[in-house]
């Protein structure tokens, strides 16, 4: 005996050691006064090899704690004393007293005590081998409170604690298991934090715990609150409407996917067989199921759970009745059927009606711990076997065990807290705060052939359950490997149990691998969308664009330009006949068939006229007809491309009531969700959760058209002789747990009234940089439509069409940080279309008629010929006067020889008294009278030299 305070002594604080002898039955003073510990109380001592240790406690004058270790070799024939020196400074850690401490070998324990008036619950271990002496410190082992009838469930890899009732005080708050260090941490979350609570329904998905009701403070409770454990904040689930399960306490509940299901529940009016379902996309509570008298009935304080290979299946297990009597029953309900049947249910097998326990079904088995046999605490571990119809009681407890936490993972069913028992008595207002592992394949004699299986979440590796490590999952029992997160994705934490738990990386980071657990940085100037799975080296742009019919144009330009084009094509074309007609020479009589200006020529006068035809008259005619030609091949372009006018005007769309009753078109919707997480097509055709809700349309919409643009998702819908009413909106829903968008944009066309043409609007929507749009608030795109109408005066011709135009800027709807996706479910987008209420008329009609085309044709053809017959008639005698005067020349050469004749002729017979040389006039006469006689001769042959004239 060594240490504490004597009241006998004159010294009561000196130190002193004592042995007891048995044989003697003896004390025996074995205290050295030269060599012996410090003074200290409240201090504990062990024996290891033959050593006796003295460990801390509290000083003579009660200031402090002596921390010192001191030891005698009880082989020591002196009782010599020493201290034992100690690894690093260990002041701070042993300074306590009133602790406990037990043995293991050579391994001494060290737990709690008082530090300084500080009741510790921290933990050292000694190495008692070691020298200088080892130790291994644990901080401060806390734990939670006792209580009972809180819940108790795995949350992302550790098992989380949530409520309560101590001795009748309401509790809310929050503690977690390290289900690797096995220790307790207390959580401060933040958020909205439920009210204290027990009675509660609670279950997890993922990293995601969803409470419900329970008993508060004031009383029975309905709402909801989910607890995402990523960021460690409470979320208040609002429902969108006011159709909601009515307050209560002890119900049930299960979550999957984006639904939790609630059955049963104490309500003011009873106990209760509503089957409800929350979907947490939309936020709508919907009465699944009630009064089916072929389902478990009222119940109290049962269990439920989402089968893990169905998940349209729902278990209820167990339970209290309404007569207060616990049931033994399993139910499952089908909600693709909805319809309930029934596995199991007694009432004569008494034995194993449990009350305040909680059930778990393992493949075909369902497993529950003790629990309240009619006011009777039970200790056994039950299940029960769906092929054999059969309980069995595998196992006992160190305790009983009823109205406790409950959970099981991996092969081991957890427990803490519950009510207190004495004997065989429930002490239902007393709680516990025991944590208990129970290892199910321990109870095996065959581990590797054991009915219990590893649960989702951990894999079987050499005969254990093994939590999923960081970047894998598991959704199912019984398996021996994790599925690997795809690129793009990652989860940092252990013991996913369902894909979703594979979060797309933010924006600005990536990787490429299956399996990781944290994502790379994009290098510098590089793009790397949400989920991306490689960098980019081109930052996508977005910008709104507009395509609208052209503006109208009269075919001024456009007419000139072909009339040009035509006209010297059919001149060269012309010339080109012309000279072919003029080379060759068997073609000149054609020219004197085709004569046209036969009335034109140069005729005599005084002479009889008779119509002659001349090669010199078929040329004018010939270029007469390509001019014509000309004239109306440009009239005619000029009166196809150069004849229509339009004016456009805007009026109250009342005004057109009795010309239009409605305004058709085809309506063309194009969404390119970008950079999408969900999948976008199965078996070439949208996915199942792909879907779209419309109001305020009339026409035949076709089924929607999904396309994969990389990882983009491009979703196609036509409206065919659509109607558009005021306030007509298309609402997007994307429901698959996967969806997500790192923006939208949206292409919105429709047949303008004005034939041939279209008009079309697109914009984008971005979220926030480093989030994605998801969750229950829809995004909003606006979109302004004005009605149109196109009316043809000439051929009566009406259309109908809408112009397209923004109207408003976008709305963001829910957006997240990929951390945060954990508790947002569900993508959605609505697009409004905002009819005007004016109306845009196109009209179009005619310069001209046929009639006045005819009549303006027939002139100018008319106004050719004339034109080109006076330029024949021009051109031919200018061609006679030329002829004449070169005959003319020619005649006047011959003049001296014919003079000479003359002269002599005339000298001979009348003799002469001047000679032309002497009489210069007489010359002249002669050249007059020359000239009269030419002249006469060339007009009396004009028509013999227009035939014989060379060009």
């Amino acid at each position: 005996m060594v240490g504490g305070v004597s009241t006998y002594d004159a010294n009561p604080y000196a130190p002193k050691f004592f042995r007891y002898n048995i044989a003697d039955q003896k004390w025996e003073n074995k205290t050295n006064p030269t060599n012996i510990y410090k003074f200290r109380n409240y201090a504990q001592a062990r024996v290891s090899n033959n050593i006796l240790y003295l460990f801390p406690g509290e000083n003579s004058d009660r200031s402090g704690n002596e921390v010192s270790i001191w030891a005698v070799s009880l082989l020591d024939p002196d009782f010599a004393w020493y201290e034992v020196q100690v690894a690093n400074d260990a002041n701070s850690i042993l300074s306590r007293n009133s602790y406990g401490v037990t043995r293991v070998g050579t391994d001494l324990y060290m737990f709690g005590g008082d530090m300084n008036g500080d009741v510790r619950n921290d933990f050292v271990k000694f190495d008692l081998t070691s020298n200088p002496l080892n130790f291994v410190y644990f901080p401060s082992f806390l734990s939670p409170s006792q209580r009972q009838y809180h819940s108790f469930t795995l949350v992302g890899g550790y098992l989380y604690l949530f409520g309560g009732d101590h001795e009748g005080t309401k509790l809310n708050d929050l503690w977690r298991w390290d289900i690797a260090n096995e220790q307790w941490e207390e959580i401060t979350p933040g958020g909205t934090i439920p009210d204290p609570r027990s009675h509660h329904a609670c279950s997890s998905y993922g990293d995601v715990m969803a409470v419900f009701g329970g008993v508060g403070e004031f009383g029975y409770l309905n709402d909801v609150f989910l607890y995402n454990s990523l960021t460690n904040v409470w979320y208040q689930i609002e429902s969108a409407s006011q159709i909601i399960p009515s307050i209560r306490s002890g119900a049930c509940l299960d979550i999957k996917d984006s639904e939790i299901a609630i059955y049963g529940g104490k309500t003011r009016s009873g106990l209760s067989d509503e089957l409800w379902i929350l979907d947490l996309g939309s936020r709508l509570f919907t009465l699944a199921d009630t009064n089916d008298s072929s389902g478990p009935g009222p119940l109290y304080l049962s269990s439920c759970r989402f089968s893990t290979d169905h998940p349209h299946i729902f278990y209820v297990m167990n339970g209290i009745t309404t007569t207060e009597v616990p049931s033994n029953g399993f139910y499952s309900f089908n909600f693709t059927k909805s319809k309930w049947s029934k596995t199991y249910h007694s009432s004569t097998n008494l034995l194993y009606d449990r009350a305040d326990i909680k059930t778990f079904k393992v493949r075909s088995r369902y497993i529950y711990i003790g629990g309240d046999i009619y006011n009777t605490p039970s200790y056994s571990l039950t299940y029960f076997n769906t092929s054999s119809k059969e309980f069995v009681n595998f196992a006992e407890l160190p305790e009983y065990i009823y109205a406790a936490g409950q959970t099981y993972f991996g092969n081991s069913y957890y427990t803490h807290g519950g009510g207190k028992t004495i004997g065989n008595n429930l002490r239902r207002t007393i709680p516990t705060g025991v944590t208990l592992k129970i290892n199910l394949l321990s109870t095996c004699e065959d581990s590797s052939n054991c009915g219990w299986k590893c649960s989702p979440g951990s894999y079987l590796s050499n005969n254990s359950c093994v939590s999923c490590p960081v970047g894998t999952y598991q959704p199912y029992f019984e398996t021996t490997e994790c599925n690997k997160c795809p690129p793009g994705t990652y989860y940092s934490g252990t013991a996913a149990v369902t894909i979703i738990q594979c979060y797309p990386c933010s924006e600005g980071t990536y990787n490429s691998d299956y399996g990781m657990g944290y994502c790379v940085n994009c290098p510098a100037n590089t793009y790397c969308p949400a989920g991306g799975t490689s960098y980019e080296y081109i930052f996508p742009t977005f910008s709104d664009s507009s395509i609208q019919p052209n503006l109208f144009k009269e075919g001024d330009s456009k007419a000139k330009d072909h009339s040009s084009y035509a006209s010297i094509a059919l001149g060269i074309f012309g010339a080109i006949i012309i000279i072919v007609l003029i080379i060759v020479a068997r073609n000149k009589e054609i020219l004197v068939k085709i004569d046209l200006y036969s009335a034109k020529h140069n005729y005599l006068l005084d002479v009889p006229m008779v119509l002659t035809k001349t090669k010199i008259g078929g040329l004018f005619s010939i270029i007469f007809m390509i001019l014509a030609i000309i004239v109306i091949a440009s009239t005619l372009i000029n009166f196809a491309e150069n004849n229509t006018t339009e004016t456009k005007t805007l009026v109250p769309l009342v005004v057109m009531d009795e010309k239009v009753s409605v305004y058709k078109t085809d309506l063309n919707v194009t969404l390119t969700i970008i950079n999408y997480g969900g999948p976008c097509t199965e078996e070439n055709k949208c996915a199942d959760t792909i879907g779209f809700t419309y109001e305020y349309f009339s026409g035949a919409w076709d089924d929607p058209k999904c396309k994969l643009n990389g990882r983009d998702c491009e979703v196609f819908l036509s409206c065919i002789d659509c109607v558009i009413d005021p306030g007509a909106y298309l609402l997007y829903e994307f429901t698959n747990r996967s969806s997500f968008a790192s923006g939208f944009t949206t292409n919105v066309t429709s047949n303008s009234s004005v034939p041939g043409s279209v008009s079309s609007f697109q914009t984008s929507l971005l979220p926030i940089n480093q989030k994605v749009f998801r969750g229950e608030q829809y995004s909003s795109m606006f979109f302004d439509l004005t009605p149109s109408y196109y009316q043809d005066i000439d051929s009566g011709l009406g259309l109908t069409g809408y112009h397209i135009s923004k109207s408003t800027d976008s709305e963001k709807g829910s957006e997240y940080l990929t951390s945060e996706l954990a508790m947002s479910y569900n993508l959605y987008l609505k697009i409004l279309f905002n009819r005007n209420s004016n109306c845009l008329i196109t009209t179009r009609s005619s310069k001209q008629t046929v009639l006045l085309l005819i009549s303006g044709l027939l002139g100018s053809i008319f106004g050719v010929m004339g034109a080109i017959g006076g330029a024949m008639a021009f051109t031919e005698s200018q061609l006679i006067k030329m002829k004449a005067r070169i005959d003319r020349r020619r005649f006047r050469e011959k003049i001296p020889r014919g003079s000479d004749i003359i002269k002599r002729s005339f000298n001979a017979s009348s003799p002469l008294t001047n000679t032309p040389e002497d009489d210069p006039g007489s010359n002249k006469d002669i050249n007059d009278e020359l000239d009269d006689l030419d002249l006469r001769n060339l007009r009396k042959q004009s028509l013999a030299y227009g035939k014989g004239f060379q060009i």
